[in-house]
């Protein structure tokens, strides 16, 4: 088993102790403002032009890996957080001796991989099987996966779910989407085959009768 611990890097709260320091926050006629074309009210932005920020924000990274253990990062909203950042605190968190780092971003920027993270998130592929399960031919999820897969480095690999707390908090959960719990828990194993050889397990004919 390993435990990784989410990571949100793209704001804090208002009351966090960062906020001391004004210029790691993104300002507006110099008043610190929530990240832009959100409704998130109770957060501020960070301001990833200082290079003071980042450089605490990585020394934070290190300290959950060497202090507490942990095997990596699930990383909130990581599509809203630069790629020279990702690949500077990628970088850092893989050159840790002797340790393998887990690097999961949460979002679908085809440069999670080149930064360094080793997984992202497969919208793309959540929103079929939604479809699929309302009536749309079957077929559409052979497409789809290697359209996700397409251009991924060996080795990287796109997260499938049937549900996460962000989609839960204004989607239906799997027992409506997916029409019942047999229907939940065929979602999960369609989800899921992509472990199992996902090439292969995806060509026309390769499904088990």
């Amino acid at each position: 088993m390993a435990v990784i611990l989410d990571w949100v890097a793209n704001h804090t709260a208002w009351d966090n102790p960062w906020m001391k320091y004004k210029e790691w926050y993104t300002q507006e006629n110099g008043v610190v403002i929530h990240p832009a074309g959100t409704n998130w009210l109770d957060v501020a932005d960070l301001n990833f032009a200082s290079q003071d920020m980042r450089k605490a924000m990585i020394s934070a990274m290190r300290y959950w890996v060497f202090d507490a253990n942990i095997d990596g990062f699930r990383c909130d909203a990581a599509d809203m957080v630069p790629f020279d950042f990702w690949k500077q605190a990628n970088d850092s968190m893989n050159n840790i001796p002797g340790r393998k780092i887990i690097m999961l971003a949460e979002g679908a920027r085809s440069d999670h991989f080149t930064a360094g993270f080793q997984m992202n998130y497969a919208w793309d592929f959540y929103g079929k099987l939604k479809n699929v399960f309302s009536g749309q031919p079957a077929s559409g999820l052979s497409a789809t996966h290697a359209s996700e897969y397409s251009g991924i480095p060996a080795g990287k690999h796109k997260l499938r779910f049937t549900t996460n707390h962000d989609e839960s908090a204004w989607d239906a959960t799997p027992m409506t989407l997916f029409n019942g719990k047999q229907g939940a828990l065929a979602a999960s194993v369609i989800a899921n085959l992509h472990g199992r050889g996902a090439n292969d397990l995806w060509k026309p004919g390769s499904w088990p009768a």
